[in-house]
This record gives structure tokens, C-alpha cells and sequence, in this order.
């Protein structure tokens, strides 16, 4: 298991994107954090699923002028094991499977 700032560390993510995902419902840590003093914790397989993730939003930009829904990257954590999703008929997003 890892904490988030390892996630992070590990994937290229910030720890501000992971927190918001995690809020969002776009990730869910094996363990959640329990108050002050405990860390939520994440199995290693989040690596390259949040690598991902990192890396559309950075290609797609943030803010308010644009960015990645989160119901979007939540569609792509339900799915990344088959590398695509329909985004409208005949328009779909694909990725490599990274392990």
C-alpha cells in the first residue's frame, strides 16, 4: 500500500489533484483516512491508472476555462482495463495498458 503524497510521487500527479479526485469520487483509496493522524492508502495498481488521468487533464488544460469532467475521468478509472470509451457515436478515447 502507498499514501497519496507516494501516489503522487509516483504517478505525476499533485497531491491537490488526487484530493480532489478522491472528493469527487473519481478515485477511492483501499483505506480511508479515519481523522487527524491517519493517511488514506492506495494499492500500487493506482500508479499507472492516475498517470493517465495526470496526463489528460495536462494535455486538456484545468480550470475554469476548460479542463477534464470528473464524471469523464471517473468513466475512464470504471474502464481502464479495456483501454476505450465511446465518447459520442464514433468518437471514442483510447490508451495503452500500462501494468
Amino acid at each position: 500500500m502507498m499514501s497519496t503524497t507516494e501516489l503522487a510521487q509516483h504517478s505525476g500527479a499533485t497531491i491537490r489533484q488526487l484530493d480532489f479526485w478522491i472528493r469527487s469520487g473519481v478515485l477511492t483509496p483501499e483505506v480511508q483516512a479515519r481523522g487527524s493522524g491517519t493517511s488514506r492508502r492506495f494499492d500500487p495498481a493506482w500508479v499507472p491508472v492516475v498517470r493517465l488521468l495526470s496526463n489528460i487533464q495536462a494535455a486538456m488544460g484545468s480550470g475554469r476555462s476548460g479542463g477534464v469532467p470528473t464524471r469523464l475521468l471517473a468513466r475512464i478509472v470504471d474502464n481502464y482495463g479495456y483501454g476505450r470509451i465511446e465518447l459520442a457515436p464514433n468518437i471514442h478515447l483510447t490508451w495503452e495498458i500500462q501494468r
